[in-house]
């Protein structure tokens, strides 16, 4: 058993997020979906996920709503065919500069970043217009009614690692729970 609303969604965004990278000359080395509170990179000791290179999509929250209320929340469903707001988070990972014991990163290192950095945001601008694109065969007219982007900010460095982040608000049609 699956959930009908949320995991159609994540499904759809991750694969959005793995296809705007295409062309971009460093993709990040995987794509996944991330649960809990935030969604970056994990490290042990034999993988480092930020230097791999990671993008990922997570749950944030959902709350009902309606037609007049989106992208806020309301209190109550209506007869069972209400809407939900919707708000993941995207991200991309990347290893930080470093430089060694003698000299910090350069302005070249810096400035490959920067260019990396931007053609990710280009890339999650991508991610965000598939998922209002989509439209799910055999379903509404369009599932994912509304995409809005609230900010797309970077973040870090941070333990050798950067990450840009963005939180997208959807507003996913259904109520399969009555």
């Amino acid at each position: 058993m699956a959930d009908t609303i949320i995991q159609p969604l994540m499904d759809v965004a991750l694969a959005c997020l793995e296809t705007s990278f295409g062309g971009h000359p460093d993709p990040p080395g995987q794509f996944c979906v991330r649960w809990g509170d935030h969604g970056g990179p994990s490290a042990g000791i034999n993988l480092d996920e930020c230097c791999k290179g990671l993008g990922w999509v997570r749950f944030a929250s959902a709350a009902p709503t309606d037609s007049g209320a989106f992208p806020g929340n309301s209190e109550r469903l209506r007869n069972c065919s209400g809407s939900w707001t919707v708000t993941l988070e995207w991200g991309v990972a990347r290893c930080a500069p470093v430089g060694d014991a003698e000299l910090p990163p350069t302005c070249t290192d810096w400035t490959t970043l920067q260019t990396n950095g931007l053609l990710d945001f280009q890339a999650l601008r991508k991610a965000a217009c598939c998922l209002a694109r989509y439209k799910p065969p055999d379903t509404y007219d369009q599932l994912y009614r509304d995409v809005i982007v609230r900010e797309i900010t970077p973040k870090g460095p941070e333990g050798g690692c950067v990450e840009l982040m963005m939180i997208t608000v959807v507003k996913v049609v259904g109520c399969d729970e009555c």
